[in-house]
């Protein structure tokens, strides 16, 4: 008997799928309807399969998952190792943190690896010490997110960086280091960072949490770099006044190439009354002659001292490219409240001839505000602020928020 079902190439077979895919990615948490798809015909099994198994997550149980999941990594007829471009993991439920010996080892397993997450993972100095690895990390990575986790020594931190030569997207956030060279006084002294170690060269996005050494350890290294990659988007995150030298050496160090630019700022008001506008004193940012898109946060209701260095950074910037402005209120309670900030000064400057093209000006506000207050606000905004800008630059109040600022 004939075979009823219509045969097409498996080309074709292979792009519907992948549409399909692609689309219930974007609706679907961890794509879980992909996994009916197999159901369909043995013809798709093969392309659903690249899918399906291209993005891992395990978290909760860590430590049972992980025993399991390099076991099926370890088998002979395992055939999803090829297929796994991205890999997150969280730590356990207990909320010791991972070992990283556990997985590390068994990365070579994942050839086409692209995109790696670790929270809450420590690292020991067996690695470095014992050269059991080539590589920390896999040097095929594209992507690596690292939160909460810990090193030895800020050196064996930035030695493992620099082997992630494809690296693109790099995002450091709570960071912990255990340093282990002794001093006069028996504590742990701060290594410096390793000059000679080149920065990945392909890097085109960098978020950091300033608040820690290990932040400044790696905002050192890449300003010190003879040679400094071609980052267009940098964001970096909790910056204190003793941490701002060290970020403005790195924008100065980056210059042109800097098209998205987010900081944070977190300056005590005693220290900054004493300061002056410390992070204006250092940073040169003429040498942005490309932004186009700037996002400041801070607590700009409550700490006038704070929303001062709003103005001060802007009256900095020569760049005649921004298009628009982010500004994330974190202590604003009321509509009121985002009147507290010296729109006078804004104003002039934005005014300017600097800023002929900007387009928006967007306030990030809570994400507790409901609808209503949002849309009051922005009305408040709008009469009281908008009216006096020239060239119609719009006004947009957001509540949701990809990107925190602590």
């Amino acid at each position: 008997m004939p075979n009823a079902t219509p045969w097409f190439p498996q080309e074709i077979l292979d792009t519907v799928i992948d549409f399909l895919c692609e689309a219930l990615e974007d609706e679907t948490p961890h794509g879980r309807s992909i996994y009916t798809f197999t159901l369909v015909a043995r013809c798709w099994v093969s392309r659903t399969r690249h899918w399906a198994f291209r993005n891992i997550a395990l978290g909760g149980k860590w430590s049972v998952d992980v025993d399991v999941f390099i076991a099926l990594l370890q088998h002979p007829l395992c055939s999803i190792r090829q297929h796994v471009r991205v890999l997150r993991l969280g730590s356990d439920s207990s909320g010791s943190p991972a070992d990283g010996m556990l997985l590390i080892p068994h990365m070579n397993l994942l050839p086409n690896l692209q995109d790696l997450s670790l929270d809450g993972f420590s690292f020991t100095a067996y690695y470095w010490e014992t050269g059991m690895l080539e590589n920390v990390f896999c040097p095929t990575l594209e992507r690596l997110d690292l939160r909460d986790c810990a090193f030895p020594r800020l050196e064996y931190l930035t030695e493992a960086l620099s082997d992630c030569t494809a690296l693109r997207h790099l995002q450091c956030s709570g960071l912990l280091v255990s340093y282990t060279r002794p001093t006069a006084r028996g504590t742990g002294a701060v290594p410096k960072s390793s000059p000679n170690l080149p920065t990945p060269q392909h890097l085109t996005s960098l978020s950091l949490n300033v608040v820690e050494d290990a932040g400044q350890n790696i905002l050192e290294w890449f300003s010190n770099a003879p040679v400094s990659p071609h980052i267009t988007d940098v964001k970096l995150k909790g910056i204190p006044d003793e941490k701002v030298a060290a970020a403005a050496r790195l924008l100065n160090a980056l210059g042109p190439s800097v098209i998205n630019l987010s900081l944070s700022l977190r300056h005590s008001p005693a220290t900054f009354e004493r300061l002056q506008h410390p992070f204006c004193s250092w940073a040169d940012l003429s040498a942005l002659r490309n932004l186009q898109n700037l996002t400041l946060a801070g607590f700009f209701s409550s700490i006038r001292s704070m929303a001062l260095d709003v103005p001060a950074i802007l009256a900095r910037l020569s760049v005649k490219k921004v298009k628009s402005i982010t500004l994330y209120l974190l202590d604003a309670q009321a509509p009121a409240d985002t009147l507290n900030m010296p729109w006078e000064a804004i104003i002039g400057i934005l005014n300017g001839p600097t800023f002929q093209q900007l387009e928006c000006i967007v306030f990030q506000l809570s994400p507790m505000w409901d609808v209503q207050t949002r849309d009051a606000t922005r009305n408040l905004l709008q009469e009281t602020v908008g009216k006096q800008l020239l060239g119609g630059v719009k006004f947009v109040c957001r509540t949701e928020s990809d990107w925190m600022p602590y």
